[in-house]
């Protein structure tokens, strides 16, 4: 499924937050969107899922598959959201609902958009739980009984379950150590690739876009101020953020390695 941005603009009581975004992803393309906190990455994914501020005053065309996401009706937006689009968060343990169990949780898109019967939800369920890598015993438990990684995992079953075309993944490692980190990112990928779905990855680390997306965009203070194939902004970025977000990548993987030179 297909996402294209034209001249996105987001302000919020007069101040800017985005301005003339253009940002495109191919019907099963993983495309990466990067920059620093507070660059306006997330008021990105928020608009794309028709969930900006009520407050917010937004100019512009966001096309997903064709429709226009701009001023469409609330259940319109409420039936994509669900069931074409899927969305993976920056903080599984406040992502996740605390009170209910993982089953019913990942269960619950599947209650509230399509007509199966309790057998066939089951077996969606525990599928897509052996999927990410949670065992089966862990779908009745809480979320705060969960390792961060198994959070993370819960999460992308519930984003997932539905088999959504456009995935939005918004900061989804930050919360994780390094190893874990590589481990999600790495299963998002082969999830993503498995099901022919579109991808847009939002961090603001390099080293970890370089594993996901091979196409991104640099978001500063609201605008794209580069964009390209990520290897070779990598190795040669154009845009003053880019070198910032490059030589940050570079800093971390040298700590990883202990010194060594490693790859993104």
């Amino acid at each position: 499924m297909s996402l294209n941005i034209d001249g996105l603009s987001l302000s919020i009581n007069g101040r800017t937050i985005l301005d003339r975004v253009n940002l495109r992803v191919a019907d099963g393309q993983r495309v990466g969107l990067i920059g620093s906190s507070g660059s306006g990455k997330s008021m990105i994914a928020r608009s794309v899922l028709g969930t900006a501020p009520l407050t917010a005053s937004l100019s512009g065309s966001i096309l997903v598959d064709g429709l226009q996401i701009l001023g469409s009706d609330d259940r319109s937006l409420a039936d994509l959201r669900g069931s074409r689009m899927g969305m993976i968060f920056q903080n599984p343990s406040t992502a996740l609902n605390p009170v209910k169990k993982v089953y019913s949780q990942v269960e619950l898109p599947l209650r509230r958009h399509y007509r199966l019967s309790t057998q066939e939800r089951h077996r969606r369920v525990m599928e897509i739980l052996a999927q990410v890598g949670l065992d089966a015993d862990l779908a009745g438990s809480y979320p705060h009984e969960l390792s961060g990684g198994q959070q993370q995992r819960a999460a992308i079953a519930t984003a997932l379950v539905t088999k959504p075309r456009l995935i939005l993944a918004d900061e989804p490692t930050t919360a994780l150590d390094a190893v874990t980190q590589r481990q999600i990112v790495d299963l998002l990928v082969s999830l993503v690739d498995q099901s022919g779905a579109s991808l847009l990855f939002i961090t603001h680390d390099f080293s970890v876009l370089a594993r996901v997306a091979d196409y991104c965009y640099i978001l500063d203070a609201g605008r794209v101020v580069e964009s390209g194939q990520t290897q070779s902004i990598l190795h040669s970025p154009s845009s003053p953020q880019g070198r910032t977000l490059v030589g940050a990548a570079r800093e971390l993987t040298l700590r990883a390695d202990g010194g060594k030179h490693g790859n993104y």
